[in-house]
Order: C-alpha cells, then structure tokens, then sequence
C-alpha cells in the first residue's frame, strides 16, 4: 500500500526502498525524518507553482542530500559544506553509486 503524506504519494521503487533503506543505516532519525520532509514541502511547493517534477528522483535527491555525508565518512565536513557546495559533490555521487550498484535501474 502506498504512503500518503499530505497529499504527497512517497514512490514505491526499488530506488526509493533502497535509498530509505540506506538512509535509515547512516544517518540519524532526525536527519532521516528531515529529509523526509524536504520531500513533501517540495512536491508540495512544486505542485504550487505548476512544476510536476519525477517524485522517484525528487525523493532519492531528498534522502541523499545528508546521507552522502555521513555515509562515506565526510561528516566532519558538513559544517564546511555550506561555505564550499563542491565538497557536496563527492559524498552524494557515492551515495548515489552505492544505490546504482543494490538495484537495477
């Protein structure tokens, strides 16, 4: 059965399971459930402006935002992440890359 929040349907993917799965593993429940909400006010607000992006790959960014940091031991750096976007790059592409790798795409 699908998870409504809001109105907001969560996708029921391979993709997504895996990434909830990964994420609930790495990151704290505070950090999960933030990102959980990223994703809502984002379907939400996109909805509101006309804009209907993939729910899959909007809710995938959401989960990976913070995971790719404590997932492959970056979290030192989250403070700097803010005054240096770059340093994002390396930990949410082998977040991603990990997922890749569990499912088929």
């Amino acid at each position: 059965m699908s998870e409504i929040i809001a109105g907001v349907e969560v996708p029921e993917t391979a993709a997504v399971a895996e990434a909830t799965r990964l994420v609930q593993k790495t990151i704290s429940p505070l950090l999960y459930h933030h990102s959980r909400r990223v994703f809502f006010f984002g379907q939400i607000h996109g909805h509101l402006l006309g804009v209907e992006p993939d729910p899959e790959l909007a809710y995938l960014a959401a989960m990976i935002c913070y995971a790719g940091e404590y997932a492959f031991g970056q979290s030192s750096r989250i403070g700097k992440a803010a005054a240096r976007p770059e340093t994002m790059v390396d930990p949410a592409s082998s977040a991603v890359m990990t997922i890749h790798e569990r499912i088929s795409l």
